[in-house]
């Protein structure tokens, strides 16, 4: 169980997205926007994939999440996210070891109000990229990307 080397630090997921987005408009502003961006994360990429659309839901076309979690917290864009519901998926192995119940737990509440079909379960007690998710994430980031 390594749940507890996993979890960010107070402010961490905050500060990293500002950063993000912050390098993200100076690449916008040099080059202009591109028709579409989407994100994908495994584990703690996951993480900030779903932090990232937390607090920034219109700038993203699709979020897909492999083996990830909805971190504590609260980011300002979380307020829009039932109303513009951007397409997330989240894929994870049903015995993950590396996730902590609680935590799939509030992941999938957080999802709900706007992303209620966003969770793909997959058989298996790993904490890895599954073939099997990857077949069906391919299709989803097609559906949505431009």
């Amino acid at each position: 169980d390594v749940d507890e080397h996993i979890v960010p630090l107070p402010g961490q997921p905050e500060e990293s997205v500002a950063a993000l987005l912050a390098w993200l408009d100076a690449v916008v502003a040099e080059r202009g926007a591109p028709s579409s961006v989407g994100l994908t994360g495994f584990s703690q990429g996951a993480a900030f994939s779903l932090a990232l659309v937390r607090a920034a839901p219109e700038r993203w076309a699709a979020v897909g999440t492999l083996a990830g979690y909805w971190t504590p917290g609260t980011l300002p864009g979380e307020e829009r996210l039932a109303q513009l519901r951007p397409p997330v998926f989240w894929g994870r192995s049903e015995g993950d070891f590396a996730i902590k119940p609680a935590y799939v737990d509030a992941t999938r509440a957080a999802l709900a109000p706007f992303a209620p079909d966003a969770e793909h379960v997959y058989p298996g007690a790993t904490h890895e990229v599954l073939p099997d998710i990857v077949a069906d994430l391919a299709p989803f980031l097609r559906a949505h990307l431009v």
